[in-house]
């Protein structure tokens, strides 16, 4: 019973990360008309950790002994920063209906660096429905850049960028567990997002046009504000949360009706819409993932020991 609680626990925090992942796109996707990329990350993450330095500040010496939060976060941190980067270039490579359906490759990402950094998650890798679901995901997108060829929405450099910062999300959601279970969910983000805001900071003032961000009108600047507290500082702390109870791979599995969400924001606050081959690859995408996930519950010997060790 206990257990079955903490399960309903993390698919809660696992559904309120996708209401809140499902609407980036469409907020990236609107600042490419008005700010680059570098100048959108500085300031959504500038947001997004003002929000969470007051927890940083009041929780950061409340930890176990031997225990130091800021020296078990910079290698999550410097995942996140490089993966940030691609994140925030995608938009303007790719409509957001695509960037929805290709990032989900991330959960094989996830599902082989789990693996090589978890023991406990190599099982998966004896089950056969894991390499069909690992040879769908790459059919599907290739049938998402073979429909780009003629309805656009992508180029060969927007697919490269999508899937290189799908695999850095994979490995960051391995991280996170494998060195920020010991912190609570705020403090854990919010010393990743102090690092990464630093960084991303540091580029919008050498390389993007922060200048631009002046000149924002006050409704694009709201938008902003709302991008960042749903898409940064409630998403990925939710995430974490999630992460923690249900495992990084049963996590990435969840997100996988994340494309769906994201096509019907696309379609009603953008008009952006797919061909039918896209579709056909952006389904496969997904029923790819549903097929990696269900070997996540598939326990081998190993897994069973140790859960119940």
């Amino acid at each position: 019973m206990r257990e079955n609680h903490t399960d309903s626990r993390g698919i809660g925090f696992l559904l309120a990360a996708i209401f809140c992942f499902a609407s980036v796109p469409v907020f990236l996707r609107h600042f490419t008309g008005f700010l680059d990329s570098w100048t959108v990350n500085g300031v959504r993450y500038a947001l997004a950790t003002c929000f969470w330095l007051p927890v940083v500040l009041r929780t950061q010496g409340k930890t176990e002994a031997g225990a130091n939060v800021w020296r078990d976060a910079l290698v999550p941190a410097a995942i996140n920063i490089v993966m940030q980067i691609g994140w925030a270039m995608a938009p303007y490579h790719n409509t957001a209906v695509v960037i929805g359906f290709v990032i989900r490759c991330s959960f094989l990402f996830s599902t082989l660096f789990a693996c090589l950094l978890l023991p406990v998650e190599r099982g998966v890798l004896r089950h056969r429905l894991f390499w069909v679901g690992a040879a769908g995901i790459i059919g599907g997108l290739t049938l998402m850049y073979l429909g780009s060829l003629t309805a656009g929405g992508t180029t060969l450099l927007g697919i490269s960028i999508l899937v290189g910062t799908a695999a850095l999300w994979g490995l960051y959601g391995v991280l996170v567990r494998q060195r920020m279970a010991r912190y609570g969910a705020a403090l854990s983000f919010g010393v990743v997002s102090l690092y990464t805001a630093v960084a991303l900071g540091g580029l919008a003032f050498a390389v993007g046009d922060w200048r631009a961000a002046a000149e924002v009108s006050c409704r694009d600047w709201g938008l902003l504000v709302v991008s960042a507290l749903f898409g940064i500082a409630f998403s990925h702390v939710l995430l974490y949360r999630a992460i923690h109870i249900l495992g990084p791979v049963a996590t990435e599995g969840g997100l996988a009706v994340l494309p769906f969400a994201t096509a019907l924001a696309a379609v009603l606050f953008l008009h952006e819409k797919l061909a039918a081959l896209q579709w056909l690859g952006g389904v496969l995408l997904v029923v790819s993932c549903a097929c990696l996930i269900s070997t996540r519950y598939r326990k081998s010997p190993a897994r069973n020991n140790a859960a119940t060790s």
